[in-house]
């Protein structure tokens, strides 16, 4: 269990520590910087572990080419690069609080991609998560309502779940994961770069004081990457996802300590809706895993 902590909280660095860099490097800028490095980093990964470089990608198909790219696009561009514009107006729990409505989005994508079935209690978490997470950020006394940096942060999340599911389609036709994130990860960077250059004109301010912290959350999203691996050999998917609720929470107590960024009654109030919409959703799913896991222990003996 203590894996499970270090790799949310691992994941959860990279808000507070994207929340201080938007206060030197514009967002898109940062976004870029970012998945630059990370996508050189994951390149060696996938040459040392699947022996495969970029240019692979000349024995493909053009769907499977263009569904690489809007990986790219989604998951890592648009959802950093968003992120990071609503991290200058919304404070850091609230933002990462709304990721945890991504699996919400991914069931509603694979409801109407993939025709998959939701039962009435999925449907009711979903409700109550959703709703939990509107109310708060409308009366929340911490978070005037901002309607750009709201669009900015809906935009992140449901382009970060979209993203994943044209993961789980390329992963699932055989490409190998650490390939596809590389791939992701430096056209995501090449994008974030352009629109950083056509489109942001605020001052970024390179130097010590920047690069440490961009080290930093490069070093730490890629541990949580590989812990989030190994742990799903480990545990079911069921808790993993139950358990990135700590995300949020670490986010928050890493803003209150080292950004002096205060906490609000509503955001427990918030985290409280969210939790228990998320609970409700991933019962029956918890109920299939137990079953399986009968199944296999009763086949054994």
């Amino acid at each position: 269990m203590f894996l499970i902590f270090l790799q949310n909280a691992a994941m959860a660095a990279g808000f507070p520590i994207s929340k201080f860099l938007v206060r030197y490097i514009t967002p898109f800028h940062q976004a870029g910087i970012r998945l630059l490095f990370s996508g050189l980093i994951m390149s060696v990964f996938a040459h040392r572990i699947r022996h495969l470089w970029l240019p692979a990608t000349k024995g493909m198909s053009w769907r499977t080419k263009q569904q690489i790219f809007g990986f790219g696009f989604f998951f890592f561009y648009l959802s950093m690069g968003c992120g990071a514009w609503a991290l200058t107006k919304i404070p850091t729990g609230y933002t990462s609080l709304a990721y945890n409505t991504v699996p919400f989005i991914v069931a509603l994508l694979s409801y109407f991609y993939f025709g998959e079935r939701l039962v009435a209690l999925q449907w009711l978490g979903m409700v109550i998560g959703f709703a939990g997470m509107a109310l708060g950020m409308q009366f929340s006394a911490a978070v005037p309502f901002d309607t750009v940096a709201t669009c900015m942060l809906v935009l992140a999340v449901t382009s970060y779940a979209f993203g994943f599911v044209l993961l789980k389609i390329l992963v699932t036709a055989g490409l190998p994961g650490e390939f596809v994130n590389a791939c992701g990860m430096l056209n995501g960077a090449a994008l974030a770069l352009l629109t950083s250059y056509f489109l942001e004109s605020g001052e970024v301010q390179h130097g010590l004081h920047t690069m440490v912290p961009m080290a930093i959350v490069v070093c730490s999203s890629m541990m949580a990457g590989l812990l989030n691996g190994y742990l799903m050999k480990i545990y079911p998917a069921t808790l993993l996802a139950f358990s990135s609720f700590l995300i949020p929470l670490c986010a928050t107590s890493y803003s209150w300590i080292f950004l002096g960024e205060s906490i609000q009654p509503q955001f427990f109030a918030m985290v409280g809706f969210v939790l228990v919409g998320l609970y409700l959703f991933l019962m029956p799913k918890r109920r299939v895993e137990s079953s399986v896991e009968e199944k296999e222990v009763s086949g054994k003996i």
